[in-house]
């Protein structure tokens, strides 16, 4: 009779001692995995720890930029969180997973027709200020003419020379009453003017929005009226990409009203940045 050699290589289910190590190994396992997936997710979760790669997504014709002029400029906004933590915390990438989206809507729109209207009060100002000028001269005529017309008539001996000048006063005061109601007409212009664009003037920053939802991450920028407004939107919504919040420092990136032409982080926007790193 042959023997065969013992198969060290099986579990057998009739060893208690077996089914215990197996059990341990099972349960050491599960819970590295489980230790190794939860670093992993706060690893991706937490800012600062790796770039956020960006991408440039929708950009409608109608702002009058290309894809390379809104890279530059996004790249320019995203720089200034760079060089305040002092390292790289966003980076260009055609597959990177936050979307930078130029979008046109009744916002810009809005911004465009309030560009015109601001056209039409500075030409109005201009005008009103011109009638101005006239109604200044005219008026110091005016009193000249006047106090000429006053002596001649306490003389009384010049009569021709009385209803002359009162002629004279007479059409300078008709002059002057004719500019005043043109420099009331166009001054009423201009403030209703002014009145509509300052309805929709210091609004919160509804200029640009981060949305991070079932969709993934992506900044949808809606108006802007110079390069310079555009980079602060940019910046701003940056942060929030980063989890800052806004800030009371009305001159701040962070501060929740786009009032300011600051481009530079404040202390309150470096330390909110220092918070959301965990940098010292």
């Amino acid at each position: 009779m042959v023997e065969h050699p013992l198969d060290v290589g099986r579990v057998t289910g009739s060893s208690p001692v077996s089914r215990t190590m197996f059990r341990r190994i099972f349960s050491t396992l599960f819970f590295i995995l489980i230790l190794a997936g939860t670093g992993i997710y706060f690893y991706n979760q937490q800012p600062c720890l790796n770039p956020i790669g960006f991408k440039i997504g929708i950009i409608d014709n109608r702002f009058g930029l290309s894809q390379a002029e809104f890279k530059q400029i996004s790249i320019q906004a995203e720089e200034i969180w760079n060089k305040d933590a002092g390292k790289p915390l966003f980076k260009y990438d055609p597959k990177g997973a936050l979307t930078v989206n130029l979008i046109y809507d009744s916002r810009q729109a809005n911004a465009d027709k309030n560009a015109g209207i601001i056209s039409t009060i500075n030409e109005t100002t201009q005008s009103a200020d011109a009638v101005r000028t006239q109604f200044l001269a005219l008026e110091l005529n005016y009193k000249q003419s006047l106090a000429d017309y006053n002596a001649l008539l306490a003389e009384r001996q010049d009569f021709n020379a009385i209803e002359s000048k009162r002629l004279e006063v007479n059409a300078l005061a008709e002059q002057i009453n004719a500019l005043v109601k043109k420099y009331n007409y166009l001054v009423n212009i201009a403030n209703t003017n002014i009145n509509t664009v300052n309805q929709s003037a210091g609004k919160e920053f509804e200029e640009g929005e981060y949305v991070y939802d079932q969709n993934g991450k992506r900044i949808n920028i809606y108006e802007f009226k110079t390069r310079s407004e555009l980079i602060r939107v940019l910046a701003h919504e940056f942060g929030h990409a980063l989890n800052m919040d806004h800030n009371k420092n009305p001159k701040s990136i962070m501060y929740y009203l786009n009032q300011s032409s600051n481009e530079i982080p404040t202390a309150e926007d470096t330390q909110a940045l220092k918070a959301v790193c965990r940098m010292k």
